[in-house]
């Protein structure tokens, strides 16, 4: 998968918050996970730590589980994408 694909991914998961009621804590670990996930794909600021990024991931994933399906699905495509990247 390109970082292209990974970008749009993110894009979409963001169009899906934005419609809908998350708290703070949630928005900032949104913003937190797209920010590392943009960090790791541009080839300017990559850096190999990105077990942070896959905790937020998950933890963001488990937060949508039970309210948010469609952001949880968008979010599991986003760990998987990056597992397969080698992330």
């Amino acid at each position: 998968m390109s970082n292209e694909e990974i970008r749009h991914l993110l894009a979409k998961l963001q169009e899906e918050i934005q419609t809908t009621d998350l708290d703070a804590e949630t928005r900032s670990l949104m913003r937190k996970l797209d920010a590392d996930i943009h960090s790791l794909v541009d080839p300017d600021t990559a850096t190999d730590d990105a077990n942070p990024v896959l905790e937020r991931a998950r933890l963001l994933e488990a937060k949508f589980a039970t309210n948010h399906p469609t952001a949880e699905r968008l979010t599991t495509e986003v760990i998987n994408i990056l597992a397969r990247m080698g992330i």
